[in-house]
């Protein structure tokens, strides 16, 4: 049998434990640095705010499909106002950016000013000029290479968007009414002229530079 005294040692020796904490103190286990969004803060639901904004009147005519379309967790009101001094449309909703969204400034700029795509040539000899007049395109990416017949790509979306050239040829600018179009048309053209990242022969789309590798020596 095992004595008394040695029962009452094993019962109170038990088991330890090292971990972090023993070493460098308490640590911080709640964290949300890997949280892909942190939490919102709770807001009151009702009474809720009307906000308004004025659009010029000719975003009226998304019409009921979009203003009143069903399934919205925060419906847009509409008010198209026209009179014989200004055509404006006043668009409303509790949630302030139902007021302003890309649907309703897309629809604003395909009726008046459209878009426009800017790629920036650079290096020496690259150059986008017309051979010998539009839709024919010639883009040459240096001194003493072959110039790239683009003539299929400039006419692919004739009269919703056209290409232009600067004077110099170091510039070509995609523009039109339909934001789809000169979309597809600009990424064709990029994709041809696109710059080399070690000789930054060739262009980028304007206020997107490309970043520059430098040659290493083995």
């Amino acid at each position: 049998m095992t004595p008394c005294s040695s029962a009452i040692h094993q019962q109170q020796r038990g088991v330890a434990k090292w971990g972090v904490n023993e070493f460098f103190g308490e640590t911080e286990t709640h964290t949300n640095h890997r949280w892909t969004e942190l939490p919102k803060q709770r807001s009151s639901p009702w009474p809720r705010e009307q906000h308004w904004m004025k659009w010029p009147g000719v975003v009226a005519h998304l019409g009921g499909e979009y203003f009143f379309r069903g399934n919205q967790k925060y419906p847009q009101t509409m008010y198209h106002m026209r009179t014989d001094n200004e055509d404006l449309c006043m668009v409303g909703s509790v949630d302030p950016r139902k007021v302003q969204t890309h649907t309703i400034e897309n629809a604003l700029h395909r009726q008046t000013r459209g878009w426009a795509v800017q790629i920036v040539l650079h290096g020496r000899g690259v150059k986008a000029y017309w051979e010998p007049d539009y839709p024919h395109l010639m883009i040459r990416l240096g001194v003493g290479v072959k110039a790239m017949d683009c003539t299929r790509i400039a006419k692919g979306s004739a009269g919703d968007a056209k290409v232009e050239l600067g004077k110099k040829g170091d510039l070509i600018v995609v523009r039109g009414f339909d934001k789809e179009k000169v979309g597809k048309l600009a990424w064709c053209l990029f994709q041809k002229v696109e710059a080399n990242v070690y000789t930054m022969k060739g262009g980028h789309i304007a206020d997107h530079p490309i970043a520059q590798k430098l040659f290493r020596k083995k």
